[in-house]
């Protein structure tokens, strides 16, 4: 008996030091713990001695001689070391294999003696198993909520998420709510939110807005981007309680610094808003990271104050950089823009081939003012030759959208035969329509069409009164031509 005491003396002492971390400076304590483990055969000395050799403390680092006396531990009975054994083969450690079935053996020796971690280990693996053989869900579902019952947070939350989800067993929120709050209760971060999101949603039990606020405030405390993120919403739109634009921000502020590119976004955004221009320059950094992040609408949105200098001075070269990176993601808005620089030589080298290169793309994709400045392209061999055909092909989309200045030049292409067949019927009533519509250049070339009588009857009349339309419009063309000939 004096030996026993003896014994457990020393494994108290050891123990204390092993967690005081002085085992790791003491070969003393090693050799002693080794001598007790060999000598007198214990099974928590063998454990000790395992964990000393995996971590190297007090002796250099050896797997093998840990998977040894690991094993030699569990073989007695020990806890500690089946449930060790079991995450070894789980994770395939200290050399030895991943081993779907070992794993299962040791961790069922450690959780029938209700080692809680082993419970909870033991349920994962036979829940998250892709092997039918050991996927047994309602076996890893009971050890789970001896776990969960144990107190184990993790556990806990596994219950309330298969509850809450119905997954491998029946849906059902009252009890997913229960072990969620059991979990939150003791500090799990992700069940608070989980939680905060029934309240939020009244689902399993009665929506409760303040209550949904408290869970996601305390998820959000601890790190929690997604409760950051959802709170900084509640706080924004004002719908739920009254808008708080300070809470907002300070949410969105903590998500964005968690580097969540959404919350970048969105914080930008509010920060823009403001009238202090400080704010909006902090605003301006937070969308630029946002943007360098890909997001896409950062990007556009970036490139757009760059380029108009609203919050900073303007600075078209790096308004430039990031349209053409939107400009590369195939997006039309931005092409048609990028086709305007290298038209114009803004932030880049004028270069019309270029130019032309990306306004076709934006072009086929859809933009309207992009098919007319296409169309114009062609018929003046502007960036690209002359081309009448498809000139007139992109003149006639574009006039499809209404465009008051393409329907003119289909009704001139045709008149004149540019580009298709001629049709001088049809030619002079898209002029008319232009001209009814106040385009100035449409006005002057039908006052021209009726005072020639080339395509149609001469009229005088409707002549002069076009070119008075087109003299009202400030063409000085017209009004020479009035002083001339109309007085």
């Amino acid at each position: 008996m004096i030996h026993n005491i003896f014994i457990s003396f020393i494994f108290i002492v050891f123990s204390a030091f092993f967690s005081a971390n002085v085992m790791a400076e003491s070969n003393n304590a090693f050799n002693s713990i080794k001598t007790v483990a060999e000598e007198l055969n214990s099974p928590s000395a063998q454990f000790l001695l395992g964990r000393m050799y995996e971590n190297g403390q007090g002796t250099k680092k050896n797997k093998s001689l840990a998977y040894k006396w690991y094993r030699a531990s569990a073989k007695q009975g020990y806890d500690k070391s089946q449930h060790k054994l079991g995450m070894v083969f789980k994770n395939g450690e200290l050399g030895q294999k991943k081993d779907h079935k070992k794993a299962k053996t040791w961790l069922t020796k450690a959780a029938e003696q209700s080692f809680t971690e082993s419970q909870y280990e033991l349920g994962l693996l036979l829940f998250n198993s892709k092997t039918k053989k050991y996927k047994k869900n309602k076996q890893a579902i009971d050890w789970l909520l001896k776990a969960a019952a144990s107190g184990h947070p993790d556990a806990q939350a596994k219950v309330g998420n298969i509850y809450l989800y119905g997954t491998g067993q029946a849906k059902d929120l009252e009890s997913a709510t229960l072990w969620l709050e059991e979990s939150a209760n003791q500090g799990n971060s992700d069940s608070a939110f989980q939680l905060a999101k029934l309240y939020h949603e009244g689902e399993g039990v009665e929506s409760n807005i303040q209550k949904a606020i408290q869970w996601y405030e305390w998820a959000a405390g601890q790190g929690n981007t997604d409760a950051q993120i959802i709170l900084a919403n509640i706080y924004s739109d004002g719908k739920s309680i009254p808008a708080n634009k300070k809470l907002a921000n300070k949410w969105f502020t903590r998500a964005a610094e968690n580097d969540n590119t959404n919350a970048q976004y969105k914080l930008a955004n509010n920060l823009l808003k403001s009238k202090k221009i400080k704010e909006r320059i902090q605003g301006l950094a937070w969308l630029e990271k946002a943007a360098n992040k890909g997001l896409l609408k950062a990007q556009i949105e970036l490139a757009q104050h760059l380029y108009h200098g609203d919050i900073v001075a303007k600075n078209l070269s790096d308004a430039f950089v990031w349209y053409k990176k939107v400009a590369n993601r195939k997006n039309p808005q931005a092409q048609h823009i990028l086709s305007k620089m290298y038209l114009r030589g803004q932030g880049v080298k004028r270069d019309l081939q270029k130019s032309f290169f990306w306004l076709e793309k934006a072009a086929q994709q859809g933009i309207k003012e992009a098919e007319l400045d296409l169309a114009m392209r062609y018929y003046r061999g502007n960036g690209t030759k002359k081309n009448a055909k498809l000139a007139f092909k992109w003149m006639e989309k574009a006039s499809k959208t209404d465009n008051v200045k393409a329907i003119f030049y289909v009704g001139h292409m045709y008149t004149k035969g540019i580009g298709v067949k001629p049709n001088v019927k049809e030619g002079v009533r898209m002029i008319s329509i232009a001209a009814a519509r106040n385009y100035p250049e449409a006005q002057l070339r039908l006052a021209q069409i009726f005072e020639a009588g080339i395509l149609v009857d001469i009229d005088m009349e409707e002549a002069e009164k076009w070119y008075l339309k087109a003299a009202e419009n400030g063409n000085t063309f017209a009004q020479d031509r009035l002083n001339l000939h109309f007085q």
